[in-house]
Parts: structure tokens; C-alpha cells; sequence
């Protein structure tokens, strides 16, 4: 078989790696001092009431649409309100609006607070896959996790810990930081926990199957970071991602020749190809 042939083409792609520490569960008080663009202002310092004047609850649960996990995570706070609480409490998906609304956000909801809280909680612990993070953003209280595991243990702490008929004074920050020593990995000097897996929904092959796990398990498992894999077809091109195969992406050059495979960087784009399954999976293993 002709040799594979790599190409970096555009800008020369750059993986750094670096180990750094990490620490455990942490608070508001005792979290490090981070230099960033997001402040701890994004935060809201309001006192919480759960129920009003009336003695009914203030705030509604909102799941995300669709997410099976994050929803019997919110049924848990669900109930664990009803219990702390004594009042009704409404149990809804995000798919209704709530811009103005009291709400107990769970998961990745579709909710600009819960932007805001992921980009707080990377900015204070890196926003690992099993990190998490508890507090007030506005009106809405964000208890998320990319980790369905690391979600349900926060519900357990807000539960535990957080809610209470005398609310809560000064508003809510709560950090954990998963513990371990992790390699800081980027690409183009972009953190690798940034980037989404854009494989083809038609098409994909085994071998390049079987690749992206080994990608996504290696990658895990030296820095903490676990990339999600999406289909083109059911997914909105974002700013960072690794494009494998032929997929339905600005950007991908097909190859005809069977035996040949790139890598190429274009900006913040990833682009993994080759003229063959085999190639392709080729790709990814060399990337």
C-alpha cells in the first residue's frame, strides 16, 4: 500500500501539552483567584427565598428537552423541593420560555444563565468533564455538569445543602473541581475541551468509529476533557471542531486518492479526511 500522506495545510497544527494540578471541592471563598474575562459580578449576590409572601414556591424546575438523564436528575430535586418545601412546584422542559421567570435550572439547559455559569466554571477549574457547579445567575439558579454523574451529586449537594426553608443569604456559588493531575492538551493553543466531534451520519465507517472512541477515551483520560461526538446532520457548526470524513461542513476537501489522508487546521476548524475508511480512521489515529 502507497504510504499515507499527511498534510497540515492553512496553519501548522499545534498540540501543547502541560501537566497542572488539580484541588477538590471548593467554594466561593476559598476558590483561587482567576484571571479572566468573566468576573465574579456574572453571579448574582441577591438573598434566595424559596417560597413568597404567600408560601408558595417562587421558583419552577426546568429540564433540558430531550435528556433523559439530566431529566430524572430534575425529578430528584423535584421531589427533594416538595419534601424541604411543602408547596407545589412545576416540573418543566426548557422548550418553554422562561426569560423572566424563577427558575431551577438543571443540566444543560437552553438558558443564557446556564452559558454564563459554563463559562464561570472554566474559568475557575478549567471545566473539566466531571466538575460542576452550583449557583445564581439572575433569576435562575444553574445546578450543571457535563457529567450525568457529577450532575446528580450536585442536585444532591443543592438538596443537602442549599435548600432550606430560610433560604439562602448572599446568593449561591458552589464549585467542585474533579481531583487528579491533568495534562493541559490544546490545539492551535485553543483548550481541547472546547471542540466537538463532527462525524458524518451517513456513511461513517467502522474503523473511523473505533478511532474516535480510542480519541475520545485517550483524551479523557489524560486531561479530564471528554469530547462530544455529534452528527452532521443534527448539529449546528459551532466555533471549534474536528471535522471527520466527508461531512456536511464549509470547509472539507474531498480526497480521491484511496491511500492518502490530512490532517489539516483551518483557524479553529479540524479537519480529519482521507480517500478511504481506512485512510479516514488513519486520520484519526495519526491526530
Amino acid at each position: 500500500m502507497k504510504k499515507a500522506l499527511v498534510l497540515l495545510m492553512s496553519v501548522v497544527l499545534i498540540i501543547g501539552i502541560f501537566v497542572g494540578c488539580s484541588g477538590d471541592t471548593e467554594s466561593a471563598q476559598s476558590s483561587q483567584s482567576v484571571t479572566s474575562s468573566v468576573v465574579d459580578a456574572v453571579l448574582s449576590v441577591d438573598d434566595v427565598s424559596f417560597l413568597d409572601k404567600n408560601g408558595d414556591s417562587v421558583y419552577r424546575i426546568v429540564r433540558p428537552e430531550g435528556d433523559a438523564e439530566a431529566t430524572t436528575v430534575a425529578q430528584l430535586v423535584y421531589k427533594q423541593m416538595k419534601l424541604v418545601l411543602g408547596v407545589k412546584i412545576r416540573n418543566i422542559s426548557d422548550a418553554e420560555d422562561g426569560a423572566d421567570q424563577y427558575e431551577i435550572l438543571v443540566g444543560n439547559c437552553n438558558r443564557p444563565e446556564v452559558e454564563v455559569a459554563k463559562r464561570y466554571l472554566e474559568q475557575k477549574t478549567g471545566g473539566r468533564y466531571e466538575d460542576y457547579i452550583i449557583c445564581t445567575v439572575g433569576k435562575k439558579i444553574v445546578i450543571y455538569s457535563q457529567s450525568p454523574k457529577s450532575l446528580e451529586t450536585a442536585a444532591g449537594y443543592f438538596a443537602g445543602n442549599l435548600l432550606k426553608l430560610q433560604g439562602i443569604k448572599g446568593g449561591i456559588e458552589y464549585i467542585y473541581k474533579v481531583e487528579g493531575e491533568f495534562e493541559d492538551i490544546t490545539v492551535n493553543q485553543a483548550p481541547i475541551g472546547r471542540y466537538t466531534i463532527i462525524r458524518q451520519h451517513y456513511n461513517a465507517s467502522y474503523l473511523t468509529e473505533l478511532e474516535l472512541n480510542a480519541l475520545i477515551d485517550d483524551v479523557f483520560s489524560r486531561s479530564g476533557y471528554k469530547l462530544q461526538l455529534k452528527h452532521d446532520k443534527y448539529t449546528e457548526p459551532s466555533q471549534y471542531e474536528i471535522i471527520v470524513g466527508n461531512c456536511d461542513r464549509e470547509g472539507v476537501e474531498k480526497i480521491t486518492d484511496c491511500d492518502e489522508y490530512r490532517i489539516t487546521v483551518k483557524g479553529e476548524k479540524v479537519y480529519l479526511n482521507g480517500g478511504s475508511a481506512h485512510a479516514t480512521a488513519m486520520a484519526v489515529a495519526e491526530f
